[in-house]
C-alpha cells in the first residue's frame, strides 16, 4: 500500500462517489511510482459492485485524467498510473534529490586519528591481578606461560569459546523448527489456494514470499484463510483459471488482507414464483 498515492488521490482527485472508492483502491496497491495493478474482481469486491460497473469506472477516470494506463503487466491486467490530473505533481528524480542534498564531508571528518598507544603500564583489569608483569588471568610466570601450559590470552579465549558450539546447535535447531513451521503452514496454503490449471504457478517463489511475510509478522493462519476465500470467490465467479492471481504475486502484494471475510453465498435463481 503506498500512503503516498493515497495522499495524492484525497488531495488533488476530484472524483466523487464510486469513482473515488475505486481510485483509492488503486491507491491502496499502488507501488512507490504510483502504478498499480489490481484484477477487476479485486477491484468489484473492494467497491462492492459489479465487474462490469468497475469496469466503466476506470474508463471514466481514464478520461478525465485520474489515471493514465501504462503496460499490460502480470496475467494481462492493465497496470495504471496514478495522476489525478495533475501529473506535474509527481516527483521527478530530479525533484527528489537535488546536489545540497548530498553530504560531502571535510578531510577533518574523513580521517580518524588513531588510537593512542598502549600505555608501557601493564593493563590493570578485573580478571586478576599481576605477577611477574603477566597481567590478565593473573595465573603466570616472567615467561608468559599460564598454569594450563598455554599463554594467558589463548587459554582465556579455548575456555570462552567452548560454550560457542552449544550456544550455535541451539540456534541451528531453533531455526530448523522454524522453517518447519513455515513448510508445514505453506503447505496448508497451497492446500487451499485456487488452481491455475495448466498454467504456471511457480512454488518455490511463493513459498520464499510466504516465509518473508511470516518473518515480517503477517499471520500464517489470516494468510491460510485469506487463501481459502479467495478460492470460494474464483469458484462463485467462475474465473478462468489462467486469470487467477500466481501465488507469489498474490502473497507479495500481501492480498490475504483483502479476503478476510468469506464471501457471501450466491442465490441462484430456480425459476419458481
Amino acid at each position: 500500500m503506498s500512503l503516498d498515492a493515497s495522499k495524492l488521490v484525497w488531495r488533488h482527485s476530484k472524483a466523487t462517489g464510486s469513482a473515488l472508492v475505486i481510485l483509492l483502491a488503486l491507491a491502496d496497491h499502488a507501488n512507490e511510482d504510483f502504478e498499480a495493478w489490481p484484477s477487476v474482481p479485486t477491484l468489484a469486491q473492494r467497491a462492492r459492485l459489479t465487474n462490469r460497473g468497475v469496469q466503466k469506472l476506470l474508463r471514466r477516470l481514464e478520461a478525465d485524467g485520474e489515471i493514465t494506463p501504462v503496460r499490460i503487466g502480470p496475467r494481462g491486467v492493465t497496470v495504471y498510473r496514478i495522476t489525478c490530473g495533475t501529473p506535474e505533481r509527481l516527483f521527478t528524480p530530479e525533484q527528489a534529490f537535488t546536489p545540497e542534498q548530498v553530504f560531502t564531508p571535510t578531510p577533518e571528518q574523513v580521517f580518524t586519528p588513531p588510537l593512542n598507544r598502549r600505555s608501557p603500564e601493564p593493563s590493570r583489569n578485573h580478571q586478576g591481578t599481576i605477577i611477574d608483569g603477566v597481567d590478565g588471568l593473573g595465573i603466570g610466570s616472567a615467561n608468559g606461560i599460564g598454569a594450563s601450559g598455554s599463554p594467558p590470552g589463548q587459554a582465556h579465549a579455548s575456555a570462552a569459546s567452548g560454550s560457542q558450539p552449544h550456544r550455535a546447535g541451539a540456534a541451528s535447531r531453533k531455526k530448523a523448527g522454524s522453517a518447519a513451521k513455515i513448510d508445514a503452514a505453506f503447505a496448508e496454503f497451497r492446500d487451499h489456494y485456487p488452481s491455475r490449471a495448466d498454467h504456471g504457478n511457480p512454488v518455490k517463489p511463493a513459498r520464499e514470499a510466504f516465509a518473508a511475510a511470516v518473518r515480517r509478522g503477517a499471520d500464517p493462519e489470516a494468510i491460510i484463510r485469506g487463501a481459502e476465500n479467495y478460492a470460494v470467490l474464483v469458484d462463485q465467479q467462475g474465473t478462468d483459471p489462467r486469470y487467477v492471481a500466481q501465488a507469489v504475486t498474490w502473497l507479495r502484494q500481501e492480498r490475504w488482507t483483502e479476503y478476510q471475510r468469506r464471501p457471501d453465498p450466491v442465490r441462484r435463481d430456480d425459476g419458481l414464483c
